[in-house]
């Protein structure tokens, strides 16, 4: 009989059951099968007091994990690949494809210690003490870790832009080459299934400055989302998953949409 090593975690609604294969992830939203050591990290989402999100992290590949069950229905438009890859423009800022602002704003979400020191920041330029621009990296009084690794992919820096005499700062959003968006069926239920890759590879600085495996220095980003509806977008609010890893990892929409157990039922 092969031998089995078996951990278990019992953590904010988290049961972990890890094999020399794969670790089985329950949640109170659904239950996933992938390969690797996921460790639960609640500190990633406490703040954001949202009951049904959970963040895991594989230390390994230094790949990170989101699971959230959104509070209303989505029309799949609202999400579509043309949608999200529109681009928007603030302040006089060049335009940007939309997408990185998504990740960014409803499924990452910066913690309160960023919004403290990019305000102390924002407050000293607005007099004009500084213009120039502030790498996420440099931010003096923030934790490093993988969730403000993958966060510095999309958003890296606050700019400054003068418009008509004005200074105005704000986050800058990258481009992101989109590599599949689909709709498909998934488990007993339907998914809109997404896969994008940062354009350019990470940073030595930005890999040491977020102690993040070496491994990942000049590797890109995929960043590979399932919004998975158990019983059609039509009936409930969807699930997200979130997989942020580089992009020589196999973990991807498909492992994904693998992952998923046929008997996950909604708890």
């Amino acid at each position: 009989m092969r031998a089995t090593v078996i951990a278990k975690w019992i953590l904010a609604g988290v049961f972990i059951a890890a094999t020399a294969r794969a670790q089985v992830i329950e949640t109170s939203v659904l239950n996933l099968s992938l390969a690797g050591q996921w460790e639960p990290r609640p500190e990633w989402t406490n703040e954001q007091k949202l009951r049904e999100k959970f963040a895991f992290f594989e230390r390994s590949t230094g790949s990170l994990m989101h699971i959230q069950r959104y509070e209303r229905t989505f029309d799949p438009k609202e999400i579509s690949a043309s949608n999200m890859q529109a681009s928007e423009t603030f302040w006089g800022e060049p335009p940007h494809p939309r997408f990185a602002r998504f990740l960014v704003n409803n499924i990452f979400l910066f913690p309160a210690s960023y919004h403290q020191e990019a305000g102390r920041y924002m407050a000293e330029a607005m007099v004009g003490r500084k213009t120039q621009t502030l790498y996420l990296w440099d931010l003096k009084g923030i934790e490093g870790d993988a969730h403000l690794f993958y966060m510095s992919q999309l958003t890296p820096r606050i700019v400054a832009v003068n418009v008509k005499g004005i200074w105005h700062f704000g986050e800058e959003y990258v481009p992101l080459r989109m590599t599949r968006a689909e709709k498909r069926e998934a488990a007993k239920g339907e998914a809109l299934v997404f896969e994008m890759e940062s354009e350019k590879p990470a940073t030595d600085h930005a890999v040491k400055s977020f102690q993040m495996p070496d491994s990942i220095k000049d590797q890109r980003i995929r960043y590979s989302l399932v919004m998975y509806a158990p019983a059609g977008f039509a009936a409930g609010p969807p699930i997200s998953i979130l997989v942020a890893t580089p992009v020589s990892s196999s973990l991807d929409c498909d492992a994904i949409l693998k992952a998923l157990s046929p008997s996950e039922q909604q708890r």
